[in-house]
């Protein structure tokens, strides 16, 4: 899509092959790169997978890399004609009606124009030779041709991609490491010549988590990390951003079930306008408008109009028609009945001089400072009241027991004036 979101190319696998999610690349010539799956049938019955034979009759879901130039497939890639099943790793299912012996999760250009290609379960990297699809290399698995001179390999990894200094980095889930199994992002300089992977960095989370599948890890060229957990829960972090000496910079918990394939960092010329939710109140009924001039108006109620009626509390979220999408509104948090507009629209128009002078925030103590008498209101980020309370002089708030994010905080004094500021505690 170009920046309007407008649609500007798409394509479909050729020979009707159906699409695989993990990847897509445009490549250095220009060229487009992603990923399909087929099948193909296999006698497996000499062959033991988790303690159990195989069938004569097994269904191989294999994994297929294409390459397109102007809408035509000029390279086409099939697992199967160069990874026997026989280097499927124990611990992954079996399914004799449906067997992901490889399951591709990952593909990365060298700057040799090859590919390299993660293949899950195999726990193995491979280097695919882009003129005739050969191996030329395999890293990790059974069939390794690296020796590691100081790790003990990874498995079930994600993300492989290419750090400017060539050196290749990965997710390593660790699912077939012993128990306690401990998930690390690492990274690995690999000499051809002597066919041996050094491993020269790594990081877990200080709880030393486990996520037992997806996951990314990208490095940027100031030296900045982001490590994408995956598959997993609280306390676990769904992403950890890091500074070049490992320290820190956020970290980002989904207060739900939520889960992340990957996590990156990007920095667009462009940003998209976001439709602001305006509100009104009379005669005891609250309106949230969004603006005119959409074809497509959808509501986190369900509703389909430009305007809605609200009688409850809650966080309201509109989406507008922009190209060939949809894009959100930022979160509308109503929280008075009696007062429903208030709040949010000094949020809307807060005036940043005058907040500063009266609320501060300590981020080292997760501590907000009020330095005026009045009624204090603190709010998250999806709109739940943290705290409400009247001061009547200069007195610290302390946060330290809630979850990091973005906090609103209102002061209201006895003459009716309101300071708003927010706050990102980490």
């Amino acid at each position: 899509m170009d920046d309007s979101f407008n649609l500007v190319d798409s394509l479909l696998p050729a020979y009707g092959y159906p699409t695989d999610i993990h990847e897509f690349l445009i490549l250095q010539n220009g060229n487009y790169l992603f990923t399909a799956t087929t099948t193909s049938t296999a006698d497996l019955s000499g062959h033991v997978f988790n303690g159990n034979p195989g069938s004569d009759q097994t269904t191989l879901r294999n994994y297929v890399i294409q390459e397109f130039e102007n809408g035509t497939s000029v390279f086409n890639w099939n697992s199967i004609d160069h990874i026997h099943a026989e280097q499927f790793v124990d611990g992954f299912p079996y399914n004799p009606t449906d067997f992901d012996h490889v399951h591709g999760n990952a593909v990365v250009e060298d700057p040799d124009e090859n590919l390299l290609v993660s293949m899950r379960h195999t726990d193995a990297v491979y280097k695919i030779d882009r003129s005739t699809g050969n191996l030329i290399w395999t890293l990790g698995g059974i069939a390794s041709d690296f020796s590691f001179i100081n790790d003990d390999v990874f498995s079930g990894q994600h993300d492989i991609r290419l750090s400017d200094n060539g050196n290749l980095t990965l997710f390593d889930n660790g699912n077939s490491k012993p128990t306690p199994q401990v998930t690390l992002a690492a990274e690995y300089e690999l000499d051809e010549s002597t066919m041996t992977a050094t491993r020269v960095w790594e990081y877990s989370d200080e709880d030393e988590s486990y996520a037992r599948a997806m996951g990314s890890f990208r490095t940027s060229s100031n030296g900045e990390k982001i490590i994408g957990y995956g598959f997993c829960n609280r306390p676990t972090p769904n992403f950890i951003h890091l500074n070049p000496q490992d320290e820190m910079i956020s970290e980002l918990l989904f207060q739900d079930s939520v889960v992340s394939y990957r996590a990156v960092m990007e920095t667009f010329s462009f940003e998209p306008s976001k439709p602001e939710i305006s509100c009104s109140f009379s005669n005891n009924v609250t309106v949230l408008s969004a603006p005119s001039g959409y074809s497509s108006y959808v509501w986190n109620t369900g509703e389909q109009t430009q305007h809605i009626a609200v009688t409850t509390p809650g966080t309201y979220q509109v989406w507008t028609n922009l190209g060939v999408g949809m894009i959100g509104s930022e979160p509308f948090f109503l929280t008075d009945s009696l007062e429903p507009c208030s709040l949010t629209a000094v949020a809307q128009f807060e005036d940043a001089i005058s907040a500063t002078q009266v609320i501060r925030f300590y981020p080292n103590l997760n501590q907000i400072e009020v330095l005026a008498p009045g009624s204090v209101t603190i709010l998250n980020s999806i709109g739940q009241l943290v705290l409400k309370t009247e001061v009547s002089n200069t007195r610290r708030l302390n946060i330290s027991n809630q979850v990091n994010g973005v906090f609103l905080v209102v002061l209201e004094t006895e003459s009716g004036d309101r300071s708003v500021r927010r706050f990102l505690k980490l």
